[in-house]
């Protein structure tokens, strides 16, 4: 047998010990990580009649007009968005419940009517996931908006459109509207 051989085989067999050994402390502090007491609460939701105010993010993965941050002035208490207004739709939201030192993938998702996009199939939904660190969290607070704005023609589907906070498969925060 010759040293490359040997090597490899030394290497196999740390690698097997490793694993076999260190592995489920891994799992254990995953586990800790996921049962977090992360909790949200809707501070305020419904319409800016403004959309003016609200910064764009932009998102090549999304196919139409999601933001998520914006001044609140002018957030209309209504669950009904006229699309052929200039207007925003969404919440202002607030986590709880961050472990020191920790980041959480989150995920914004709208669900929707089916949307042609052009060149593409009909989609229902969209999502965008982002990061939080202990950089952004004040107070063991985060806050922050999700809001969305028509933009397209095409975007303009009637019905029944629900906003998600996720946090892996948990539901933190939802909030249904009405687009006539």
């Amino acid at each position: 047998m010759d040293m490359r051989n040997l090597n490899l085989i030394i290497l196999a067999i740390s690698l097997l010990v490793f694993l076999t050994c260190c592995a489920p402390l891994d799992k254990d502090v995953q586990d800790k990580r996921n049962n977090t007491n992360l909790r949200a609460s809707i501070i305020r939701s419904g319409v800016l009649a403004n959309k003016k105010d609200v910064r764009i993010i932009p998102d090549k993965q999304l196919a139409a007009s999601f933001r998520s941050e914006g001044k609140l002035s002018g957030f209309e208490n209504r669950h009904i968005v006229n699309k052929n207004t200039d207007t925003a739709f969404g919440f202002y939201y607030k986590i709880f419940g961050f472990i020191q030192g920790n980041c959480y993938k989150l995920t914004h998702r709208i669900t929707h009517p089916p949307i042609i996009v052009p060149g593409k199939k009909a989609i229902t939904h969209q999502e965008r996931s982002f990061e939080i660190c202990e950089k952004d969290v004040k107070n063991n607070i985060y806050a922050s908006n999700y809001l969305w704005t028509f933009d397209r023609e095409w975007e303009k589907k009637s019905g029944d459109w629900s906003m998600y906070l996720l946090y892996g498969d948990k539901i933190l925060l939802n909030e249904s509207f009405i687009v006539e």
